[in-house]
């Protein structure tokens, strides 16, 4: 997960919100949360669904077990 976050974290250097919501939820089930923090708040408020709504209440938990749901 580590070497995937990496790579997507390159990506980011082009469009800075690239890859933000996977890159939260990779960095919060590696229990990098202040990481995670900061990638959920590069999507703006009126992009947010129901999936980053879930990872940033699980990143305020500090819980970092995957999460299962339906999309």
């Amino acid at each position: 997960m580590t070497i995937l976050s990496d790579k997507l974290l390159a990506s980011q250097r082009d469009n800075p919100r690239a890859h933000a919501l996977d890159l939260a939820e990779l960095y919060r089930e590696l229990g990098r949360f202040e990481e995670a923090q900061l990638q959920i708040s590069k999507i703006p408020e009126n992009e947010k669904g129901n999936t980053s709504r879930v990872i940033a209440e699980y990143i305020e938990k500090r819980e970092t077990a995957p999460i299962r749901f339906r999309m």
